[in-house]
This record gives C-alpha cells, sequence and structure tokens, in this order.
C-alpha cells in the first residue's frame, strides 16, 4: 500500500469517527423520543448541537490532515514513540539544551 493511499485511509477514518461520534446522539435520542419522548427539549437540543458540530469539525480535519502536515505529525510520532529507533536524523534529534537518555 503506498503512503498516499495510507493518508486518504486515515483521512477516511477520522471522517468517519467524527460523523459517528456526532450523528450517533441524534439518532439514539430520536429512538428514545419514539418510545418515551422527552419532557423537556434540553436533551433534543443536545443531540442537535452535536449533529451540527460535524460540518464545523470535518474541513479542519481536512486542513490539518493535507500531506506536508500529515507527514510531519507522523514523523514526530514516530520518533516519540518507537523505542528501538536510532535518534540520528534531523526531526528526532532533541535540542541541544535537553539531555536524552534512554531509561
Amino acid at each position: 500500500m503506498g503512503e498516499e493511499e495510507m493518508d486518504h485511509l486515515v483521512l477516511l477514518a477520522l471522517i468517519t469517527v467524527i460523523f459517528a461520534v456526532c450523528s450517533l446522539p441524534l439518532t439514539i435520542a430520536g429512538f428514545i423520543n419514539a418510545f418515551h419522548p422527552f419532557s423537556d427539549d434540553k436533551e433534543n437540543l443536545t443531540a442537535f448541537r452535536f449533529y451540527a458540530l460535524n460540518p464545523i469539525v470535518d474541513p479542519w480535519i481536512f486542513i490539518i490532515c493535507r500531506k506536508s502536515v500529515f507527514r510531519h505529525l507522523r514523523s514526530l510520532l514516530s520518533c516519540r514513540f518507537s523505542k528501538g529507533a536510532v535518534k540520528t536524523t534531523a526531526h528526532c534529534t532533541p535540542p541541544p539544551h535537553i539531555k536524552y537518555t534512554d531509561s
């Protein structure tokens, strides 16, 4: 699998998770209202606010997951969380004032 395909899969997974998180409260509130209506509209309003959050967050995901930003984040995370990584590349070496020690 190519690097660009992997970038697209990560983007698709993030947007799918955000869509599910934003739309599930409204779906659950709809099912609950069908059997036992809420006494006030506070729960419905909260569910609609979550649903309205999706079109606000999606463009930010596209901005954050641009190719250059995504590669930079991935290189930082791979340097930070890889235990056996050799810290010789420029983006993995700590600044001179920070002493790096393995524990």
